[in-house]
């Protein structure tokens, strides 16, 4: 039994991507007990995952945001589905793993979910593009290290204890329209220089590998020769869109969208 939780934030317009990173967990993983933040997911849907789900051990918890949240600023493109898991510190765990929905897992998560968090409310991966480029951000946040919010180790007492919920809900109401990446940029407004960083394996960035490949730079973030633990598509190069090129590891992609749910 892993006893590892695993937080997913989503609505159904990532209804596939949220089973294939969920088959991808189970593949290497039993016994994970998963917590949906969404307000579009039907009953139905949640049920029929949970029997899915039911030969590795793992449960499917679902948490219904009901939190109007169009007084927030935003970028044109996020959706009330990136707010929710500002609001973490409400489910009933100590420490949780959030995942962004484009992404999969390749081997157990047992390493990650139990390290030494040396008493830090978060950890996580740098952003591997913004790491290699000279870029400025209007509220100062690229003047220190800047993570990237798709994998989040979480320790949600200490959450609660500094009611962080409240804090980014703050920083969103304050924050300008004009900065450039949303609520991630939330994250690392309230946890500036409060974020214990770990290995880029964890949260491997592919469209930083692409970015860096079209410009004929892969010397500045080449694509390892082993496959990482964590695969996140990040920008717009998503395997199921047509129209990008070549993307890093799109085969492992494919391989857990077209795989059978793990049986007992």
């Amino acid at each position: 039994m892993s006893n590892i939780t695993i937080v997913l934030a989503a609505d159904t317009g990532y209804a596939e991507q949220v089973h294939t990173l969920m088959k991808s967990v189970c593949t290497h993983n039993t016994g994970v007990n998963f917590y949906l933040m969404h307000n579009t997911f039907r009953k139905e849907w949640i049920n029929y995952t949970n029997q899915k789900l039911v030969a590795s051990g793992s449960r499917l918890n679902d948490v219904k945001i009901e939190m109007d949240f169009s007084q927030y600023r935003r970028l044109s493109h996020i959706s009330d589905a990136a707010f929710f898991r500002l609001m973490m510190q409400h489910l009933p765990v100590d420490r949780a793993l959030y995942l962004d929905s484009d992404m999969v897992v390749t081997q157990s998560l047992h390493d990650l979910f139990n390290l030494d968090m040396r008493g830090y409310p978060v950890a996580a991966v740098q952003d591997s593009f913004l790491a290699r480029t000279e870029w400025n951000h209007p509220t100062g946040l690229h003047t220190t290290p800047y993570f990237n919010s798709g994998m989040l180790l979480v320790d949600l007492a200490q959450w609660r204890e500094q009611n962080i919920a409240a804090q980014l809900l703050q920083t969103a109401t304050t924050i300008d329209k004009s900065v450039p990446y949303g609520d991630q940029c939330f994250l690392n407004t309230v946890f500036q220089k409060n974020w214990l960083q770990l290995e880029e394996s964890w949260n491997f960035q592919t469209g930083a590998v692409e970015y860096f490949q079209k410009r004929n730079l892969s010397e500045v973030f080449p694509k390892p020769d082993t496959v990482p633990p964590v695969i996140h598509y990040t920008t717009r190069a998503k395997p199921w869109l047509c129209d990008y090129g070549e993307i890093p590891f799109i085969e492992v992609y494919w391989q857990y969208y077209c795989a059978d749910w793990p049986k007992a």
